[in-house]
């Protein structure tokens, strides 16, 4: 059986008449500032872990008054922009403060360990 000639079927042949239109960039809906769910939402993360992970690369709120804390859109997206992919060569980078801080934790403990081994060969 032959192939039924285009627009035998009832079905028109598809024009490209189309006027171009321009695609709004999806991130021009969120906010400058974002409260935690905002952001969550915007990051696609539970808010507890983004807590942590704003903590962990020093991304500072915004105070815009009592008990009320925001995180800049730009602050967000230059973060991810940062942050390397999965499987990336490229090494994740660590900020002078943060690693100071997480240096010192480490000689504490140590410290803490060492004392605690003294004390239990003096008894």
């Amino acid at each position: 059986m032959a192939a039924p000639a285009p627009g035998r079927l009832g079905l028109k042949p598809r024009t490209h008449n189309a006027i171009p239109t321009v695609v709004p960039d999806p991130r021009d809906r969120w906010p400058a500032l974002m409260d935690l769910t905002m952001a969550s939402e915007y990051l696609s993360l539970a808010p507890g872990s983004l807590v942590a992970f704003l903590r962990r690369n020093g991304i500072e709120s915004v105070d815009v008054g009592a008990r009320l804390r925001r995180w800049r859109r730009h602050d967000l997206d230059a973060l991810i922009a940062r942050t390397p992919a999965i499987g990336s060569t490229q090494p994740a980078r660590v900020l002078p403060k943060m690693a100071e801080d997480a240096l010192a934790a480490v000689e504490r403990r140590s410290f803490a360990r060492s004392k605690a081994r003294r004390q239990r060969t003096i008894q």
